[in-house]
C-alpha cells in the first residue's frame, strides 16, 4: 500500500494485495458416506462399497486465491469537522472450492472438493462523517458492488448491488444520548431461483441512553430497539421449495454498562 499526502486535508492511496486460503482438513481428506437411518451405518452395495458418498475428498483441493487492487482518497476537513473516505477496488477470486460430483468406476459417485469457481468483484465505497456542531454526529456510507462469474452463474445474485447506511447521534442535556440508524440493502438472492429473490429492504434501529454515576463508577443505562419498522426476511424470501427461511424480528432490550 502506497500513501501520498500532498496537502494536510488530502491523502491518496494505491495498493495491491494477494492472499490465499488453505483448504481445511475436511476439504482435503473428508469422508462422509450416506447413513442408513435405521442402523446408523453407511448404506452399502453387495460389494461392500457405500451406495453413495456425501463427501469423499481426494486430497486434490488447492488453496483459493484472491488478487485485489484499490484506489482511495481520504479528505480530512477539520475546519468543517468533516471526513470523507472513498475507495474503488477490483478483486479477482480464483480457484474457489466447491463440492462437485465426480464419476467413480462402475459403482457410485463421489462428491469431492475441487477448485472450480472464478469470480471478479468491482465496487465503489464512500463514507462521510460530519460533526456540524458540538454533541452532534452525522454519518453516511454507501457501497456499490458488481460480481461476475462465468463458472457459477447465480453467484452475482448473492451480493446486493447497492447498500447504504445513515446514522444520527445526538448528545442531549442531562447526560442523555440519542442514536438513530437506518440501513438499506438492495435486492438479493442467495439461491438461483427467481421465486426466492428477496426485494430490497430497510432497517431502522433506535437507541436512547442515560449516563450516570454510582458512587465513583461511571455507568450507562440504554434502551435499544432493533428493526423498529417490524421483522424482515434475510437472504431469501419464502417459497414453495423453502417455506421456512431466516427472519429477523423486532427486538427491544435494555442494557446496563458499568466501568469498573
Amino acid at each position: 500500500m502506497l500513501n501520498y499526502q500532498p496537502h494536510p486535508e488530502h491523502t491518496f492511496r494505491i495498493g495491491a494485495t494477494k492472499a490465499t486460503r488453505t483448504p481445511s482438513l475436511f476439504e482435503l481428506y473428508g469422508s462422509n458416506p450416506i447413513i442408513n437411518p435405521n442402523t446408523g451405518m453407511p448404506l452399502r452395495l453387495a460389494s461392500g462399497q457405500p451406495v453413495e458418498w456425501k463427501v469423499k475428498a481426494t486430497g486434490m483441493a488447492r488453496p483459493e486465491r484472491i488478487y485485489s487492487q484499490e484506489l482511495g482518497w481520504l479528505g480530512d476537513f477539520r475546519d468543517l469537522a468533516l471526513t470523507i473516505d472513498v475507495r474503488a477496488y477490483k478483486e479477482h477470486l480464483r480457484g474457489l472450492l466447491t463440492r462437485r460430483r465426480l464419476p467413480a468406476p462402475n459403482t457410485y459417485d463421489i462428491n469431492d472438493y475441487v477448485n472450480a469457481i472464478d469470480a471478479d468483484i468491482q465496487g465503489l465505497e464512500y463514507q462521510l462523517d460530519w460533526r456540524p456542531w458540538t454533541g452532534t454526529r452525522l454519518m453516511f456510507s454507501q457501497a456499490r458492488t458488481r460480481v461476475r462469474s462465468q463458472t457459477l452463474t447465480h453467484l452475482p445474485g448473492g451480493t446486493p448491488h447497492t447498500s447504504y447506511n445513515a446514522a444520527w447521534f445526538q448528545d442531549l442535556p442531562g447526560e442523555w444520548e440519542l442514536g438513530v440508524a437506518y440501513a438499506h440493502v438492495s435486492s438479493i438472492n442467495m439461491r438461483w431461483k427467481a421465486s426466492q429473490r428477496l426485494p430490497g429492504y430497510g432497517v431502522t434501529n433506535l437507541r436512547v441512553a442515560k449516563h450516570f454515576r454510582l458512587g465513583a463508577t461511571r455507568s450507562e443505562m440504554a434502551l435499544t430497539v432493533q428493526s423498529a419498522g417490524g421483522s424482515h426476511y434475510e437472504f431469501i424470501r419464502p417459497s414453495t421449495d423453502d417455506p421456512v427461511v431466516p427472519i429477523v424480528p423486532r427486538r427491544i432490550f435494555m442494557t446496563l454498562r458499568m466501568e469498573l
